[in-house]
């Protein structure tokens, strides 16, 4: 009798609705989401056998001396397929490269890039182009991923290899580049899991 007195007790005990939302219980299923970090890494465009040319936080986004806001950087919460997400922002410009550099990134097992095109209707009528992003850790290419032209989300997985057992933080950079002048913007996140 009495054992079946302390079953019943673990078992209401183990199946008993929470009090608190599960939201509210657990942490990030992440150890480093890009977008968390904007500010404090480093944006640019690189110009082939001419200039690579740094942009400054103000505060909200990144934004370069000289050249029109369309050319800034900046964190978004985008809807794709109805969808909310927070992002980056970012233009792609034809032959140049955008960069954006993160310095100080928590090392895990895993990468996940989310990327794509906003749902709205300047850029679903905008020029289709093909559009790049390349995923570096370190000097190591992680990938070069081709952005499907169409609105939507995209997921690419990576595997960061033995990153996870580094005792320091990682480089982590991500190059846009674009084969021909569009007027789409893409947005991207990327999250290390543990």
């Amino acid at each position: 009798m009495r054992s079946v007195l302390v079953l019943a007790i673990v078992l209401s005990t183990a199946f008993a609705p929470s009090s608190s939302p599960p939201s509210s219980r657990q942490g990030p299923s992440y150890v480093y989401q890009f977008s968390e970090h904007l500010a404090e890494s480093e944006a640019s465009i690189v110009i082939p056998a001419r200039e690579e040319r740094m942009a400054q936080w103000d505060g909200s986004q990144f934004a370069f001396a000289n050249l029109s806001p369309l050319f800034n950087v900046q964190p978004t919460t985008q809807s794709f397929n109805g969808e909310m997400r927070p992002g980056i922002s970012i233009l792609p410009v034809p032959e140049a490269t955008r960069r954006l550099r993160f310095a100080r990134v928590t090392p895990g097992s895993k990468m996940l890039v989310y990327y794509g095109f906003q749902d709205t209707p300047e850029d679903k009528n905008a020029l289709p182009a093909n559009v790049y992003l390349a995923v570096w850790a370190g000097r190591h290419l992680l990938a070069r991923i081709a952005v499907p032209n169409k609105p939507g989300w995209n997921i690419t997985s990576m595997d960061l290899g033995v990153a996870t057992f580094l005792l320091r933080d990682i480089v982590v950079t991500f190059d846009i580049t674009v084969d021909e002048k569009t007027k789409r913007t893409l947005v991207f996140n990327a999250e290390i899991l543990p």
